[in-house]
């Protein structure tokens, strides 16, 4: 529960173009994401995390820059900075775990050279200000709209903003193909210069991937408790690689621009043209899972929002249920266990950046918000192939947790 499945249309996407990695097919595409978001210009990658790395080429980041990004935030947003050889300079987040516009002010320095703004779990973050900051400072921002895929400002997409936009259409994202990512622009200069890099095609069948995606979330009842297992020793968990050279090629595996497959490309045209029913359902279990869970007093909601919430993800702060003297990552893990071992794909939040020893290469201040609101931190799952009775399940197996605990 938790990952959407592909409808027939699209499962035989699969099989018609499993076999494809690329053609001029994909000029049709990229014409449909243009139309659809209202941009000049757009490039696919096989990952969101690769179209981060095209847009940094772009904007012309060089060794020795910085760039500057969210403590919180998915490793694979901090990984193209790293594969590029700049530094990455954390700030601190807002109430609702977005970054915040003050503390980019304060960062900012002659070293700066973008500024990347992540949109969260579905929540729209506060751009448009930190527009005004970059603007007034002659830095470059980057739309990252991995996560909120659809979520609108007045009735503009998210990603459309700033200099560059990405989108990204892996699991667990608004539009889901097996994997995918795309690059929004309008700038003529930055798009002369993007067009002229390489971008690599990979050496994998499609097909093969797009049978073991059905065959892993089919089975997904089944392999959550695994996956949990396996996760615990991430990259940030106790089995690290031996050397700091290990650590970090494990860290920006697959950060070079690859194309995207047409059976991707496929399966993200069939769900671009049901973007807003898809929106529309989110929001409608986002708000029924916030009804149920706000009868119990230890649940609290965050609302500060400059745009919409498309529920992404479902953000939970378990920080009034844990003991006073309680190891957070242990009862984290055994809220998760809880929750897998009855088929909901919950997980635990990020883990700050900047805690993270071997990536702290410049000086840090102290992340305040970051700091106090990262611990506790859980992911439920929403999306748009989720019954009101699945929601239901949810809200019962998450009012349970002051018994667990």
């Amino acid at each position: 529960m938790g990952i959407p499945l592909w409808n027939n249309k699209e499962f035989l996407n699969i099989i018609k173009y499993g076999i494809f990695t690329n053609n001029s097919a994909k000029k049709k595409y990229e014409l449909l994401i243009k139309q659809s978001f209202g941009m000049k210009y757009c490039f696919f990658t096989d990952l969101g995390r690769q179209a981060i790395t095209l847009a940094l080429m772009g904007l012309g980041v060089n060794k020795g820059d910085e760039v500057i990004v969210p403590s919180f935030v998915c490793q694979n947003v901090v990984a193209p900075i790293v594969f590029m050889g700049a530094t990455p300079r954390y700030v601190d987040i807002d109430d609702d775990y977005n970054i915040s516009p003050e503390s980019v002010k304060q960062n900012i320095c002659d070293k700066t050279s973008v500024i990347i703004v992540p949109h969260l779990f579905g929540k729209v973050a506060r751009i448009k200000e930190i527009q005004t900051i970059a603007c007034s400072r002659g830095i470059p921002v980057i739309d990252d709209a991995a996560q909120s895929v659809g979520a609108k400002i007045n009735d503009r997409y998210i990603g459309t903003f700033g200099d560059i936009g990405i989108l990204s259409f892996g699991p667990f994202k608004s539009i889901t193909a097996t994997r995918g990512g795309a690059l929004l622009l309008n700038d003529d200069m930055i798009y002369e210069k993007i067009k002229k890099i390489e971008i690599l095609n990979h050496r994998r069948i499609p097909l093969i991937r797009g049978l073991k995606s059905i065959i892993k979330f089919k089975m997904r009842k089944f392999s959550l408790p695994l996956i949990s297992k396996i996760n615990q020793h991430s990259i940030y968990g106790k089995k690290k690689p031996q050397s700091l050279a290990e650590f970090f090629k494990t860290f920006t595996s697959e950060s070079t621009p690859c194309n995207i497959d047409l059976m991707d490309l496929s399966i993200i045209k069939c769900q671009l043209d049901k973007l807003p029913s898809i929106i529309s359902k989110r929001k409608q279990l986002g708000i029924r899972l916030t009804k149920l869970l706000s009868e119990q007093s230890w649940f609290k909601t965050n609302n500060h929002f400059t745009g919409e919430n498309i529920f992404v993800k479902y953000i939970i702060n378990l920080e009034k249920l844990i003991p006073k003297h309680a190891i957070i990552d242990v009862v984290i893990s055994k809220v998760l266990i809880f929750l897998n071992s009855r088929g909901i794909e919950a997980h635990s939040a990020y883990i700050p950046m900047h805690q993270n020893k071997r990536l702290l290469v410049s000086s840090q201040p102290y992340l305040k918000n970051t700091e106090d609101k990262a611990p506790g931190l859980i992911c439920l799952p929403i999306n748009h192939d989720m019954k009101l009775s699945d929601i239901d399940f949810i809200a019962s197996c998450i009012n349970c947790l002051p018994e667990i605990i």
